[in-house]
């Protein structure tokens, strides 16, 4: 009785820092912080934790673009302080996953991280209604303005959002069903202001996965050509129409629903009108990217330019005030790896991905919980894959993502021994 009563009090500490480490992460948005935070709580949870085989193989995956881009760094020679912010960089990730999953283990309670990302996620959507509540009423009403306000986007939001939808398949009975009613709604409501072209396109990527949609075979086949037919049809739609740049409201938001492919992969562009390099700055970096290892021959495309290296854009470009042209991190994440770690990098972050995907086809002995869960950690893979083009994917350099990743990875694991 007495050891029972020890484990409860160590699972409620453990849930505790929990919600400060997120708190500390969302609010602060501090790199610096967030690494000695990780870190700290690595060294005091990862000597006593033992990860499953399956976390083993996701995060060296991780760890074998880390070296890959050292050994580049070694050859063409580095900054010190570039190459130790480029180790911090690309380690973070790594800690996070590590971080999470220890979390899970201490806790040891599935609907732990479901109940606290719902719950925070509904307080943060009435958070930012009273902000578009308030945009309303000034004079300048334009997306971007109210995206300045608000924020570009809100990843618990995402998930709370998710998890709601998702009640029945994910067995979250401890909700009733008025409360998820209304829930849905907030959530709805602001993630619709919130205006972001990719966490709407991520939001049904992930509630395709949840449900089994994105293992193969004829219905998910029959529903992908659909939703590709469907948002061809809508580009083509939208380039029918004139939509004005400088528009506010919902045409604003069009008009950047209408140039978001050409603003990832169009760099085709006249740096002097700065209209258009911003329309399309993720697609101008990544050339820049490209065209400058290019330029350093055989090794470079194949290891990269070095974790330390930085892309030379031509251009000034204002760093947290500090005019500069040359910058360590790009928003194309797949680019972001060729350039620090070249075509071998890129192949492991790709074969992350897929690994992360295998989780659909994990058996699960007709346990359908089991089943959702590991379709679950399948959607993490099509969310990088998709979101790494626009926004770093695993390396964001403030996302929460990775440490999210590390829990649901323990959960899996847990769930599979039948332990949770």
């Amino acid at each position: 009785m007495q050891r029972l009563l020890f484990n409860i009090s160590i699972a409620k500490t453990y849930k505790i820092l929990f919600i400060l480490y997120v708190l500390n992460v969302y609010y602060l948005k501090s790199f610096e912080l967030t690494y000695s935070l990780t870190l700290l709580f690595g060294i005091f949870m990862l000597p006593t934790i033992k990860i499953s085989r399956f976390t083993f193989e996701i995060i060296s995956l991780l760890f074998l673009i880390l070296i890959t881009s050292i050994v580049s760094s070694l050859y063409y020679g580095f900054d010190t302080f570039n190459f130790l912010k480029g180790i911090l960089y690309f380690t973070k990730p790594i800690l996070m996953i590590l971080v999470g999953y220890a979390f899970c283990l201490k806790i040891n309670n599935k609907d732990f991280i479901f109940k606290f990302l719902i719950y925070f996620s509904i307080l943060l959507a009435l958070s930012h209604i009273f902000i578009v509540i308030k945009w309303f009423y000034l004079e300048d009403i334009s997306v971007n303005y109210l995206r300045y306000l608000g924020g570009k986007s809100n990843l618990i939001e995402f998930f709370g959002l998710i998890f709601l939808l998702s009640r029945n398949k994910l067995k979250l009975f401890f909700l009733n069903k008025n409360f998820v009613s209304i829930g849905v709604i907030i959530l709805t409501i602001s993630f619709v202001f919130y205006f972001s072209r990719t966490q709407f396109v991520a939001l049904i990527i992930f509630m395709f996965c949840i449900y089994g949609y994105t293992r193969l075979n004829t219905k998910s086949i029959l529903i992908g050509v659909s939703s590709i037919f469907s948002i061809i049809l809508l580009f083509v739609i939208l380039h029918s129409v004139n939509l004005d740049r400088n528009s506010t409201g919902v045409e604003g938001f069009l008009y950047k629903l209408k140039v978001a492919p050409s603003e990832i992969f169009n760099a085709d562009i006249n740096i002097e009108n700065h209209a258009e390099l911003w329309d399309k700055w993720r697609g101008f970096e990544a050339k820049k990217a490209i065209d400058q290892i290019s330029e350093r021959g055989t090794f470079a495309v194949i290891f990269g330019a070095g974790i330390g290296s930085l892309v030379d854009l031509d251009i000034d470009f204002a760093i947290q005030g500090i005019d500069s042209k040359l910058i360590p991190i790009i928003h194309n994440g797949y680019i972001l790896v060729y350039f620090k770690a070249g075509l071998l990098g890129v192949f492991f972050y790709l074969v992350f991905i897929a690994r992360l995907y295998s989780k659909t086809y994990a058996k699960s002995i007709n346990n359908g919980y089991l089943e959702t869960i590991n379709n679950l950690v399948g959607g993490f893979a099509f969310y990088l894959l998709f979101t790494s083009l626009i926004i770093s994917g695993i390396y964001n350099v403030n996302s929460l993502l990775p440490f999210i990743l590390g829990y649901f990875l323990c959960v899996n694991h847990l769930t599979n021994l039948n332990r949770i």
